[in-house]
C-alpha cells in the first residue's frame, strides 16, 4: 500500500512523521481537549493542498511571488 504516493519518500521522510498517524475512513474526526488552542489538523496531501502562495510586499512596491 502506498499510502503516502507512488514516488520515492524523500531520506529524511520517516523522520518527520509523527508518532501518530491517523487515515479517515469517514466523514468522523478525533479530537480532544487538551489544549485550548488547536496545534493543527490536517487532511491530505495533494498538489493543491500543500502548495501556499506567498507575496512579500515592501511598502507599495512588490518584491518577490513565491507562488509559481
Amino acid at each position: 500500500m502506498k499510502l503516502f504516493g507512488k514516488e520515492v519518500s524523500h531520506p529524511r521522510f520517516q523522520d518527520f512523521l509523527g508518532d501518530f498517524i491517523s487515515c479517515a475512513i469517514s466523514d468522523l474526526n478525533l479530537d480532544y481537549d487538551d489544549h485550548d488552542i488547536i496545534l493543527g489538523s490536517h487532511a491530505g496531501a495533494t498538489k493543491e493542498e500543500i502548495q501556499i502562495p506567498v507575496i512579500l510586499y515592501e511598502g507599495k512596491k512588490k518584491v518577490r511571488n513565491f507562488s509559481n
